[in-house]
């Protein structure tokens, strides 16, 4: 392996040198020179320790050890500069650093979080692997990745805003460039959330425990297995793999492009708090996983937007969870916000504060900027004619009817109402429907039904319907009279489409909200006399969240 890396180190030293020969003013003889800074005989860090000022930057090296993925090794920086891997190494100067980031640099015995920072933030922010030599042919920037994964700009005479004091400096297995100052390191927006006082403890740990880390073994460099046969990384590239963030933004990768509207530490909380009794699962299995979760991922909607895809920002901006197609349903959720940069805008409005990352930027709000009714608390509706939802049916037939334009109707929701009837001329019948991705807390419930139109019914006769609400086998909702009997509600035949608000609230005494079964149930019960009609157009049905205080009215 040793011979193998040394081949390939001194092919590519002398494609580098070339490069370096073509870029100076030197004349071409000078390549047969025995001067040190073309043929090299030293190492990186052989280079290094023989220039002033070094000694914190090689200290740095000799007491922060590298990682395999999340297990720290036996290996330290130095080991790696060391080594025959090709690297280039951009050497921070003394003065840049202050005395206690030195002290915590340098500092013998880190703890393992130490380890891990040092390496990531300073360290290798300062190393890229292969030859980047310093030309002064080069009109544009080179962008160079680092170690870190951070990409910064080069030129003839800087690097990412920080000017060269020396460059070019040959060593056996690199090149070595000194700086006049030192690499700013700019984290991701995740590693902002998951790091940062006042988020890690609670949303920064959230985003971690459905976070891997996992290695690109194609950019990684394997000196050897361990004893239980997996690999050892002397050279590692991983990155995070979120299973939350996939459905919301990649915001640990560094080439995007995201803003974020976050509230601050303390109104991330006060929000939190507020919506978390919502998403009580009390007698579920892992209930409390369940409502961290929802609770979570409620408050992510509409936080985070690809600013690499939007076409007219000022204009305009839409979440990651706006799709082609949304607008043209006037039920769906748009996830559009206009005019963003304005005094009242989305980016505006509510920020005391903004943070850049090197993969976007976050706009740190006073409250969580969007409207809870729009996002959290939308009403379930249920579409009839989704035959899926429909749980039992007693006695009775139907059919899915679509409902053309006519003169006078309103559109009807989903385009379609289920026509409904009793089976064999049975007067009496009943349907129930399976209601999902209900929350913890009070409904109003509504059931839309449409006046035939198109085959009017000639004796002008309402339907007579009684609405029952189950949560398990426990009634939560059903119309009574003085008597406490059920009463039957009638519909409205006056209106081309009506809503009939069921008399009282359901108030479900827990959340099943994205569950596979549903445990919240209505059962429609019809029953005809001569004075009513058994054949109802059911368009949907509304579960409409109202506040705990909420005052009942039959009129919505």
């Amino acid at each position: 392996m040793k011979n193998y890396f040394n081949l390939l180190k001194k092919s590519v030293w002398v494609v580098s040198a070339l490069c370096l020969f073509s870029s100076c003013n030197d004349a071409w003889n000078e390549h047969y020179s025995t001067d040190a800074s073309i043929v090299p005989d030293k190492n990186l860090v052989e280079r290094m320790e023989g220039i002033e000022g070094s000694e914190n930057f090689i200290q740095a090296l000799k007491t922060t050890k590298m990682f395999n993925g999340n297990k720290i090794m036996d290996l330290t920086y130095y080991d790696f500069l060391s080594s025959d891997q090709f690297l280039t190494v951009w050497m921070p100067s003394l003065g840049s650093i202050s005395e206690d980031e030195w002290a915590k640099y340098t500092k013998e015995g880190k703890t393992y979080q130490e380890h891990k920072e040092v390496g990531q933030q300073f360290i290798k922010n300062h190393i890229a692997r292969y030859s980047y030599p310093v030309g002064a042919q080069k009109e544009n920037p080179e962008n160079v990745r680092m170690l870190s994964k951070k990409r910064y700009p080069s030129t003839a005479v800087e690097i990412a805003g920080v000017e060269y004091k020396q460059a070019n400096l040959a060593c056996t297995n690199g090149i070595l460039h000194l700086l006049d100052g030192k690499m700013p390191y700019r984290q991701t927006i995740y590693e902002y959330i998951t790091e940062t006082e006042g988020y890690k403890d609670n949303l920064g740990a959230f985003l971690e425990k459905y976070t891997i880390d996992e290695v690109d073994d194609n950019r990684s460099v394997i000196s050897g297995v361990d004893e239980n046969g997996e690999p050892i990384y002397i050279d590692s590239v991983t990155y995070k793999y979120s299973i939350i963030m996939n459905q919301f933004g990649r915001i640990s990768e560094e080439d995007s492009n995201y803003v974020v509207v976050l509230p601050t530490p303390e109104a991330w909380i006060e929000m939190y708090d507020s919506v978390k009794p919502q998403y009580d699962y009390t007698t579920m299995e892992r209930s409390d996983s369940l409502q961290e979760y929802y609770t979570h991922t409620a408050l992510f909607m509409d936080m985070f937007f690809n600013m690499n895809i939007q076409r007219h920002p000022d204009d305009s901006v839409t979440s990651t969870l706006y799709y082609e197609g949304l607008e043209r349903d006037e039920d769906a959720l748009q996830h559009k916000y206009y005019n963003p940069y304005s005094a009242e805008g989305l980016f505006r409005k509510y920020v005391v504060d903004s943070v850049i990352c090197s993969n976007g930027k976050i706009y740190l709000t006073s409250q969580w900027a969007f409207d809870k009714a729009e996002l959290i608390d939308r009403p379930i509706k249920i579409e009839a004619e989704d035959s899926y939802l429909i749980k039992q049916k007693n006695h009775v037939s139907y059919r899915t009817q679509i409902k053309r334009d006519v003169a006078g109707y309103p559109k009807v929701s989903g385009e379609y109402v289920m026509q409904i009837g009793g089976e064999n001329g049975t007067q009496n019948y009943d349907i129930t429907y399976n209601v999902f991705d209900n929350m913890k807390g009070k409904y109003k419930v509504g059931i839309v039904t449409v006046r035939d139109a198109e085959f009017p019914n000639p004796e002008n006769k309402p339907v007579q319907v009684l609405p029952t609400v189950s949560y398990g086998f426990v009634k939560i909702l059903e119309p009574v009279n003085q008597r406490g009997r059920p009463e039957y509600q009638k519909t409205n035949l006056d209106n081309p489409i009506d809503t009939l608000w069921v008399p009282g609230v359901a108030e479900v005494p827990q959340a099943n909200y994205g569950q596979e079964k549903a445990k919240l149930e209505i059962k429609l019960s019809v029953k005809s006399t001569s004075s009513f009609n058994n054949t109802m157009f059911l368009d949907c049905i509304i579960f409409k969240p109202v506040p705990d205080d909420y005052v009942d009215t039959v009129e919505e």
